[in-house]
């Protein structure tokens, strides 16, 4: 009975945050696709145990070997949906032979069932370390992907401290998970083709579903790890123009206490309007392109938006997670990476893509942009831009 409701949770969680995906994250579903296609398995796969428990048909028997096979795909998928989070390498068509190794799994399984019994325990012993090698395969490859590109992230900037902490927590809980799980698969192999099957069913999947419930529900209750490291991009193109785009960046709370006079009694003044405070150096600075003048500076900001140079001063100090040097490097680096994604590089260079966005060098560009994206623009443009 416990294990039915094991079984039935991971079914309700995962077919649950499979609705989610495709509900409120279809801008982000080609990286999400390879998250989709093990937790689509493991929803399947443990509905139709739950179903067995109390009634069990030669169908469900040859539904829930299918799916126990197809459920070699997850280590893969979770290789190839880190890499899509963290280097923006995401596109299916690109990806198809990763999905060879597990196809041959399913192959040797199959034969299993059709060789004589002379042959059986080499075609056994054939799956067992294929499956092995497989699995500890993809996970040195994603230990190296996490290694280099999340783990020893470059430092950045106080406003996506949060965001890369968000992803580093999840990749790790991500990876541990995944090991945990390959350690499970490997174990029901090894009773599978050496001792009993219903010994493997009993105790390898049961672990398998407790970890899932738990992988389950650190995705339900932060969705935000569905965007990774895209989260202000998506919000600046996707969100409508009266919200913030950039709310992990301003606070509507003072972001340290005001004790200077002249501060406080500005207070009240500006206060009631931030949020159009907040709207008008948005739309200034990110719809209509003003960083692009080069050095601009605070007191330039005020007179295009119309609003007292004090009051701007007053935002970045107060209600801002970010100086205004360092919004500008995000503004510019963000306009930078829309530029190359419209194809600004197929004529233009970097330096020149450089002097578009406001930089006052190359120099300036490429520290800017490794210190908000993670990687140098070429490294950029090499793993998917």
């Amino acid at each position: 009975m416990a294990s039915y409701f094991l079984y039935m949770i991971v079914s309700f969680l995962g077919f649950l945050i499979l609705i989610i995906i495709n509900s409120k994250y279809r801008e982000v579903s080609s990286v999400n696709i390879f998250l989709q296609i093990p937790i689509g398995i493991i929803a399947s796969r443990n509905f139709f145990h739950a179903i067995s428990v109390f009634y069990q048909t030669p169908f469900t028997h040859t539904v829930i070997n299918g799916l126990d096979i197809l459920g070699t795909m997850s280590i893969v998928c979770f290789y190839l949906y880190i890499r899509g989070l963290v280097l923006k390498s995401n596109e299916l068509k690109s990806n198809y032979f990763h999905f060879f190794s597990p196809l041959l799994l399913m192959f040797i399984f199959l034969l299993i069932q059709f060789v004589d019994e002379q042959y059986k325990p080499l075609v056994r012993m054939t799956y067992a370390a294929s499956a092995g090698m497989i699995a500890i395969f993809y996970c040195i490859l994603t230990f190296k992907i996490l290694h280099k590109h999340v783990w020893n992230r470059p430092k950045g900037i106080l406003g996506f401290a949060e965001q890369d902490q968000v992803i580093y927590r999840w990749a790790v809980f991500l990876y541990i998970c995944s090991c945990l799980l390959v350690l499970s698969f490997l174990f029901r192999i090894i009773l599978y083709n050496f001792y009993d099957v219903i010994k493997s069913q009993s105790s390898s999947l049961l672990v398998s579903s407790t970890i899932w419930v738990g992988l389950l529900i650190k995705i339900l209750v932060t969705p935000k790890i569905l965007y990774g490291y895209d989260i202000l991009s998506n919000k600046i193109e996707l969100i409508a123009t009266p919200n913030l785009a950039m709310d992990n960046i301003w606070s509507f709370k003072e972001t340290q206490a005001i004790t200077n006079p002249k501060d406080q009694r500005l207070t009240s003044k500006i206060n009631p309007y931030l949020r159009d405070h907040f709207h008008r150096i948005e739309e200034a600075t990110i719809f209509n392109k003003f960083l692009r003048n080069g050095e601009v500076s605070i007191e330039d900001l005020a007179k295009e938006i119309k609003i007292p140079s004090s009051h701007i001063l007053y935002l970045f100090k107060y209600h801002s997670k970010e100086s205004f040097a360092d919004f500008k490097k995000i503004i510019r680096v963000y306009d930078a990476l829309s530029l190359i994604k419209s194809g600004y590089l197929n004529t233009q260079t970097f330096d020149s893509l450089a002097v578009e966005v406001g930089f006052t060098s190359y120099t300036s560009f490429f520290l800017s942009f490794r210190q908000i994206t993670g990687r140098a623009p070429q490294e950029y443009m090499l793993t998917g831009a």
